[in-house]
């Protein structure tokens, strides 16, 4: 993964989605990317973990995708992620096996 989000890619990816950055106090504590309605890459900095950050960034990324008109929202999870995106509404569609990031959760929710 470190090489996927290499500062070139991350310039690339940039480029084809909307990428929002939650900060306190000039720290970052989290980002994640919208396209159109589909979400990508949300991580939080691990020292945040467990304090709602995740929350407010997909609860921002949801509204944002509903104001553009958009009656669902998708995403792909890690296995590790699954429960968090399903205790917010998000239902699995399929599962994929990627040879560079590994198994992937495909899920969607109505806003």
């Amino acid at each position: 993964m470190y090489d996927h989000f290499s500062p070139q890619n991350l310039i690339e990816i940039a480029k084809r989605r909307d990428v929002y950055v939650l900060v306190r106090s000039n720290r970052i504590l989290g980002t994640g990317n919208l396209r159109e309605n589909n979400v990508w890459s949300v991580y939080v900095d691990p020292d945040f973990h467990g304090m709602g950050m995740r929350k407010v960034l997909m609860e921002h990324l949801e509204n944002l995708a509903k104001r553009n008109g958009y009656k669902t929202i998708e995403l792909f999870s890690s296995v590790t992620a699954f429960e968090f995106y399903k205790n917010l509404g998000y239902r699995k569609i399929s599962t994929y096996q990627d040879k560079d990031t590994g198994k992937s959760i495909k899920m969607r929710k109505m806003l």
